[in-house]
């Protein structure tokens, strides 16, 4: 009997194994299935494993499975034979299975997995292999887009004219996530209730001493005394705390220190290279780990890509009227700058330059293609 058991693997091609399927969950439902062992039994394969038991293991929630050895239903683990003939017949793991045809569930259940894992990534393949050509024509169209010298430009005002407010705000974004703070004067309630018991225990020692005083020292404590009560009237105490005002919007504008156009260009020629890999190299010829291999650095390529867009949109959120104007107020209270700023509700201005937002700085609204290569390399077919 022709089995498909540890030391008797069937060998497929990765044409033959993207067509392959490997488990069924209701193997009584198969065409072709035949209650009892067909004449030619001894040539089959096991086509199909299945394992229906039940979470409950209990056997009124799922009967037995009919065994065509034993002409009675004995299991919930088996396999589905198939005859030479196509006759599909049914037998279990722990009894017919292992006892007469010295199969082992779980090296078949490991090795079916096995190329299930393969298929798995097969698949992938060939849905990024088809959908690469897209991706790279749609970047490729970016890298023309005014976007890219745009920003570029901005951040080199900001870089070289603005560098006090550059850095100021980028050490904002690292050390304290972005929060804006500045300091607040207000009321110290807390010192002046401090304040006022140390002068109510003065008056205390002075009831208790009072009558082993001086003319000379009673004149000096009243002229004392009507001092704090003065101060006590018309002395406020105040103290200065934080206070957050807002959080630096489009923070990777700022973040950003790299060139759109170099690391767009760089990932563009590794998407480029891996392409042409994948497109001439069999597949007959990779290791399963060589598969995942190309499509986790394709995925990192593209990872890179949306970094770079991410940072482009940023630039709409940082001129946003509403965060420039959030930026000038804290600005304003800053005594770390060596220049003034003046911002606007479209700009920031010093004595050396203006950074704005051009009027036709626009982004696209999606990749369709990049996300359609994004679902290839992350969803079997």
């Amino acid at each position: 009997m022709k089995l498909l058991a540890e030391n008797n693997l069937k060998r497929y091609t990765d044409a033959e194994l993207l067509e392959k399927q490997f488990k069924v969950n209701d193997p009584e439902d198969l065409k072709n299935l035949s209650m009892t062992l067909p004449k030619d039994y001894k040539s089959a394969e096991i086509e199909f494993w299945y394992n229906v038991r039940p979470p409950s293991g209990k056997l009124e929630d799922r009967p037995y499975v009919w065994c065509a050895h034993d002409g009675k239903a004995t299991h919930w683990k088996g396999y589905v034979m198939k005859s030479s003939s196509n006759i599909r017949f049914l037998i279990g793991a722990e009894t017919c299975g292992q006892e007469l045809y010295g199969l082992d569930f779980n090296i078949i259940e490991k090795n079916f997995k096995a190329l299930g894992v393969r298929q798995h990534y097969l698949s992938l393949w060939n849905s990024t292999v088809c959908a690469l050509p897209d991706a790279i024509y749609e970047i490729s169209e970016f890298m023309r887009s005014p976007v890219l010298k745009q920003f570029t430009d901005m951040r080199m005002i900001l870089d070289r004219d603005m560098e006090d407010l550059y850095d100021l705000i980028k050490r904002i974004i690292i050390r304290n996530e972005g929060r804006l703070l500045v300091d607040e004067k207000v009321r110290d309630f807390d010192a002046e209730l401090r304040r006022d018991d140390k002068y109510n225990q003065q008056d205390e020692e002075f009831e208790v001493n009072r009558e082993r005083m001086t003319s000379t020292a009673f004149k000096v404590y009243r002229r004392e005394y009507k001092k704090q009560i003065k101060e006590r009237q018309e002395s406020a105490m105040y103290k200065f705390v934080q206070k957050e005002i807002g959080t630096v919007a489009g923070a990777d504008f700022v973040h950003s220190s790299c060139s759109p156009i170099k690391v767009i260009a760089r990932h563009l020629k590794d998407i480029k290279d891996l392409h042409l890999c994948m497109t001439s190299v069999s597949t007959d010829d990779c290791t399963d780990q060589a598969l995942k291999g190309y499509i986790n650095k394709l995925q990192r390529c593209i990872a890179g890509f949306e970094d770079v867009l991410k940072s482009l949109r940023s630039a709409l959120d940082f001129f946003e009227k509403k965060n420039l104007e959030t930026l000038g107020v804290w600005v304003s209270k800053q005594r770390k700058l060596h220049s003034q700023y003046k911002f606007t509700n479209k700009s920031i201005c010093n004595s050396k330059a203006q950074l704005a937002l051009p009027s036709n700085y626009q982004m696209p609204m999606s990749f369709c293609s990049v996300e359609k290569l994004k679902v290839a390399m992350t969803r079997a077919n």
